[in-house]
């Protein structure tokens, strides 16, 4: 049995480290609670495969953040964040990344390395190109970077053979010549 605390808008301003003691955690919604930060503990919780961290004041998560290699789904939408630690790269299950809403000016390197991601939203930053690395997310069905600063979208973009849904809308782009090569789109959103 996994247990699923959901603690959206509880006014909690800290996590104990003592987190990492609740071994069967399996979901944790702590969304709109002005955590500021993570605890260490917290990346102790070797069951967890949804964490949903939105509108937390987060500037920055744990560089051990990677041992969640079981999270499947993390949202951290509307936060400070502008990187992500280099251990994300072990989160191989991961198919859903929302990075909505926060101060990306460039897309981290290691996404490139998420395999299984389905879902990469990152609308509302300031990121400037869609970069090659998106090219090596294979099973990628949807992206969404509406709201940024994108000029350019590489043409590696052609490798995300999966991709139905690819949202652009309010940006800064002018040639969209690698998207005609994308023929598995069924939305491609672009004003």
């Amino acid at each position: 049995m996994f247990l699923s605390p959901l603690l959206p808008h509880a006014a909690i301003s800290d996590i104990p480290d003592n987190i990492k003691g609740c071994r069967h955690l399996a979901v944790v919604d702590a969304s709109i609670n002005p955590l500021c930060r993570l605890p260490e503990g917290f990346t102790q919780l070797p069951n967890l495969q949804e964490l949903y961290l939105n509108d937390t004041f987060l500037e920055y998560l744990p560089a051990s953040f990677g041992r969640l290699s079981r999270l499947r789904i993390l949202e951290l939408r509307e936060n400070q964040l502008n990187t992500l630690p280099k251990t994300i790269v072990r989160l191989t299950n991961l198919q859903r990344l929302d990075i909505g809403q926060n101060d990306f000016s460039e897309l981290p390197e290691v996404i490139g390395s998420l395999a299984n991601l389905t879902e990469l939203w990152f609308d509302n930053n300031k990121v400037k190109s869609l970069p090659p690395l998106l090219g090596r997310l294979k099973k990628l069905l949807h992206v969404d970077a509406s709201k940024n600063k994108v000029d350019w979208v590489a043409e590696e973009i052609e490798n995300c053979s999966a991709l139905t849904d690819l949202h652009l809308s309010s940006n800064h782009l002018k040639v969209c010549t690698p998207l005609v090569l994308l023929l598995t789109i069924h939305f491609l959103f672009i004003f």
